[in-house]
């Protein structure tokens, strides 16, 4: 989750009347905590401050992960009941790292077990390099596309743009920033990592943009 994104979705969450929120495929928490401090600055901190408990869940065991779950599988969310409600589902940058055929699976999942009053941010690449974690499927939508995944009362839908690769060459150290200019060209690199350092690239002159939408069961 970028810098923006992040802040945005702090700015949505801020006034919303929860009781729990669910951060869904949240990966390996721990290391996202400290490679992007700005996600705890702007949306757990926050929460945690306002007294609201934060359930991390992953289909994996990774370090920060507090319950796991088969986003697939609807009987798995059953681990969630005793989360006080209204609730707040975080899906973020998630759905492009899933396998085409369960992305309907996993959002008929979700939708069916959420009760009246809960609400959902997600948020997709609109428009932004390949990047493996450890796929990425391609999956890029605009707002109205993402909003028709769920049948749920839309309440924001949005673009957020997110700098792009030239902003942050220049906020790192030259030796730095000629290095990550020329890692196409490096030998023996996987092809995954082929791809996503010549995708990179093509951010030079356009930004990245993060689809973000906002809505609450009716």
């Amino acid at each position: 989750m970028r810098l923006e994104e992040a802040k945005r979705i702090g700015q949505i969450i801020c006034p919303l009347n929860i009781k729990s929120c669910i951060n869904l495929g949240s990966g390996n928490v721990a290391h996202l905590i400290a490679s992007k401090p700005w996600v705890n600055s702007h949306l757990f901190s926050p929460l945690a401050g306002r007294g609201i408990p934060i359930i991390h869940a992953d289909l994996y065991d990774y370090p920060g992960v507090d319950c796991r779950i088969n986003l697939t599988q609807p009987a798995d969310f059953r681990i969630l009941d005793r989360q006080p409600g209204p609730r707040l589902f975080i899906l973020g940058n998630v759905l492009e790292h899933v396998p085409n055929d369960q992305r309907l699976n996993i959002m008929n999942s979700l939708t069916s077990y959420m009760v009246r009053g809960d609400h959902l941010i997600m948020s997709v690449p609109q428009s932004y390099p390949y990047h493996a974690d450890p796929i990425d499927t391609g999956y890029r939508l605009e707002p109205p596309q993402l909003m028709e995944l769920a049948p749920l009362k839309w309440i924001s839908a949005e673009t957020v743009i997110c700098g792009n690769f030239r902003q942050e060459l220049s906020e790192m150290h030259r030796l730095k920033a000629l290095r990550k200019l020329c890692k196409p060209l490096w030998p023996f690199q996987s092809f995954t990592r082929y791809r996503e350092n010549w995708e990179r690239l093509s951010f030079l002159f356009r930004d990245y943009k993060i689809a973000v939408v906002h809505g609450v069961k009716p």
